[in-house]
């Protein structure tokens, strides 16, 4: 699986993890040269605290384009340091 912003594939992955319809990277599968932690934080009572980073490619930025939850709810340990992205996101096979 890819995810691509502006036309670029900033993860690439055949070991991504599906959870409540979402799609998450392996953290070593993003190319984090292209993002950069903005600050924003979610709870959620099934994840846990995400942190929310922006993703720039080509001088397009995507805020928000990215969450990671470092530490998520005990029942869904397996995606803790996974990466999700936003419905903006390219996600190809």
């Amino acid at each position: 699986m890819k995810a691509l912003w502006n036309n670029f594939v900033v993860a690439e992955s055949e070991k991504t993890v599906t959870f409540e319809d979402k799609l998450y990277f392996p953290y070593d599968s993003v190319k984090l040269q292209y993002f950069s932690k903005n600050g924003k934080v979610f709870s959620s009572t099934t994840q846990g605290v995400c942190e929310y980073y922006d993703i720039e490619v080509g001088g397009v930025n995507k805020r928000d384009g990215a969450w990671m939850c470092p530490n998520p709810k005990t029942q869904i340990k397996n995606i803790a340091d996974y990466f999700s992205f936003d419905k903006e996101i390219e996600i190809k096979k």
